[in-house]
C-alpha cells in the first residue's frame, strides 16, 4: 500500500467524481482516505477546503450522501474514514448513523473539533464502545505527555492523526523540531498506532520529510485544488506524490 492518507469533500465538484476520485485512489493503493461530510463552517480548513465546503452543501450533500457514497465503493485494503465536524455528528440520530457508516464499509471517524477528553467524546464512546478503537484522535506539536497519557487512557485508536502546524489545512507548512519530538513521543506512547502527519503537504519533497518520521502522509487541499482543475490534473497531482 502507498503510504498515503488522502481527502475528498464528498459531493465535490458532484457525487459522481467523489465516486471516481475515490475508485482512482483506490486503484492506486492510498493506504487511507478521509471522506469529509460537507459543512458550512469547517474550522479547521483552509480556503481551499471551505470552498469545496461551501459547494458541496450547495447541492444538497450532507451524511446521507456519504454514506451512500462508501456503500457505492470497493475499498478493499484501503481504510475508509468518515472525517466531520461535531455538529455533523451530534445533531441527529448519532448511534443509528455511526452504526449505518460502519455497516456500509466505514472503518473509522476522525472529528477534528472534538477533543479526546472531553465530556462529549466520553459521553459519545460511553453510548457506542466499539469508537474507542475508531475514533482518530487530532493532535498538534507539542502535545504533553501527560496529554498523550490520558488520551491512551481515553482510546485505543489504530491511527493518530498530528498536524504539522497550528492552524488550518492548505498553507505551506514548515516541518519543525517539535513535530520531530512530538511524533517520537506518539511512537513511543502507541507503539501499535500509525502516525499520520498532515496540512500542507503539497509535493513529493514534503511528503518524504513527513515519511521520515510518521508512517503515513495526508494530503487533501492539493488534491482539491486540483480537481478543481481537471481529472487529468487530479490523477497527475496524486501520482507525482507518490514519488516520494
Amino acid at each position: 500500500m502507498n503510504p498515503f492518507m488522502t481527502h475528498i469533500v464528498a459531493g465535490y465538484p458532484n457525487i459522481e467524481t467523489s465516486k471516481q476520485m475515490l475508485e482512482f485512489m483506490i486503484a492506486e493503493k492510498v493506504s487511507a482516505i478521509e471522506i469529509q461530510i460537507p459543512f458550512s463552517d469547517p474550522s479547521a480548513d483552509g480556503p481551499i477546503l471551505m470552498r469545496a465546503n461551501e459547494h458541496a452543501v450547495n447541492h444538497g450533500n450532507g451524511r446521507n450522501q456519504v454514506l451512500e457514497l462508501i456503500e457505492s465503493v470497493d475499498f478493499k485494503d484501503t481504510t475508509c474514514l468518515i472525517m466531520c465536524y461535531y455538529q455533523s455528528l451530534f445533531y441527529s440520530d448519532t448511534a443509528d448513523f455511526i452504526r449505518q457508516a460502519i455497516d456500509k464499509g466505514c472503518d473509522g471517524f476522525i472529528v477534528p473539533d472534538l477533543p479526546f477528553d472531553s465530556l462529549d467524546m466520553h459521553s459519545l464512546i460511553a453510548d457506542n464502545p466499539d469508537l474507542k478503537t475508531r475514533i482518530i484522535p487530532v493532535v498538534s506539536p507539542g502535545i504533553s505527555r501527560e496529554r498523550l497519557n490520558l488520551l491512551s487512557q481515553t482510546l485505543a485508536p489504530e491511527i493518530i492523526y498530528l498536524t504539522a502546524r497550528p492552524g488550518t489545512t492548505g498553507l505551506d507548512t514548515a516541518f519543525s523540531d517539535s513535530l520531530r519530538r512530538t511524533s517520537k513521543e506518539i511512537n513511543q506512547a502507541f507503539p501499535d498506532a500509525k502516525l499520520a502527519i498532515g496540512f500542507g503537504i503539497k509535493s513529493s519533497a514534503d511528503a518524504r520529510q513527513v515519511l521520515a518520521i510518521a508512517d503515513l502522509a495526508v494530503v487533501g487541499s492539493v488534491l482539491t485544488e486540483a480537481i478543481t482543475e481537471s481529472e487529468d490534473k487530479f490523477h497527475k497531482v496524486l501520482s507525482n506524490l507518490f514519488s516520494a
